[in-house]
């Protein structure tokens, strides 16, 4: 999200009544690094916003452009600042800070945790897939240093519209952070993370035993709780709805090549997760609303992006 600060940029008129009532006419196009940026909102004569598109990592030109009645520019009534915003990529390494975490990872940790804490305590992820070359069948592999245990295989993320937040984008004025950045709390993307478990022993009673302690961690967790915030306690637990899939019940696996090594195999969803930003910019001290996803744009407000004259 872009914040644009300057002078006579084109306030829309009022919507006709009628069938475009409350629909504003475009009367300012921005353009980010040569791309159209989206919900450009003139919020007055001097003040624009608009949601930055996608773009390569880098320091980009903010072009401002007044419309006439018709959606055309209007020849003289444009500025330009170069280097004016800066897209960057995620820091996907929390180098040790478990507050700089986004919510999926989190939820994962959270969900081996349980497992190793109810079950058992040899649980892994798969750590590596390939392929049979004869089948084309994606092969997950792991490492368990001892059996029995369990292999979460995933997970993927299914869009959950029944939980998802559709609120539009906001600004939030009131808690700006530092060298004149601003805080922009929109809805977060909503997904359901959705697992394969896979019970391993070389034993068929004990895989037996494995299967049953399985099912009822399912049956005795219908939710998985984590905190909202990490790192601050006193913000309580989000509880997310957690149940095996429609035809993903345990079931017993055959061998392979006559090994001795049995398993066991079903499906479950964690349903109604938030996918959000996972590092709070510095120097923010405004309150995060649950389940609010939030970004940092450059105010360019030291500069005066005069657009026209007054009035036009």
């Amino acid at each position: 999200m872009l914040k644009i600060s300057g002078s006579n940029f084109r306030v829309p008129p009022d919507p006709p009544a009628g069938l475009t009532d409350g629909i504003e006419q475009q009367t300012v196009s921005v353009t980010i690094g040569g791309v159209p940026a989206r919900e450009v909102k003139v919020r007055s004569s001097s003040l624009v916003t608009a949601v930055t598109p996608i773009h390569d990592p880098g320091a980009v030109d903010v072009v401002v452009q007044n419309l006439d009645d018709d959606g055309v520019d209007i020849s003289g009534e444009s500025a330009t600042r170069s280097g004016a915003f800066t897209f960057e990529r995620p820091r996907l390494s929390p180098d040790g800070d478990e507050t700089n975490e986004s919510s999926l990872a989190f939820l994962v940790r959270t969900l081996i945790l349980e497992l190793k804490r109810q079950v058992i305590e040899e649980v892994a992820l798969t750590s590596n897939t390939d392929y049979d070359e004869d089948s084309g069948a994606q092969l997950h592999t792991t490492v368990l240093p001892k059996l029995p245990g369990i292999v979460l295989v995933g997970p993927m993320l299914r869009e959950n519209r029944f939980y998802s937040e559709n609120e539009p984008p906001a600004i939030d004025e009131a808690a700006p952070v530092d060298d004149g950045d601003f805080v922009v709390v929109r809805p977060p993307y909503t997904v359901d993370v959705v697992f394969s478990i896979v019970g391993i022993s070389d034993s068929m009673v004990e895989l037996l035993n494995l299967m049953s302690a399985t099912t009822l961690f399912f049956d005795r967790n219908d939710v998985l709780g984590m905190p909202i915030d990490v790192g601050d306690p006193s913000l309580g637990n989000a509880d997310y709805e957690m149940q095996l899939e429609p035809e993903g019940d345990m079931r017993v696996s055959g061998s392979a090549n006559n090994s001795n090594v049995r398993s066991f195999t079903g499906r479950f969803a964690i349903r109604g997760l938030d996918i959000e930003t996972f590092e709070i910019p510095s120097g923010y001290d405004g309150v995060v609303a649950k389940h609010a996803i939030v970004d940092v744009g450059k105010t360019l407000d030291t500069v005066d992006l005069d657009v026209g004259q007054s009035g036009q």
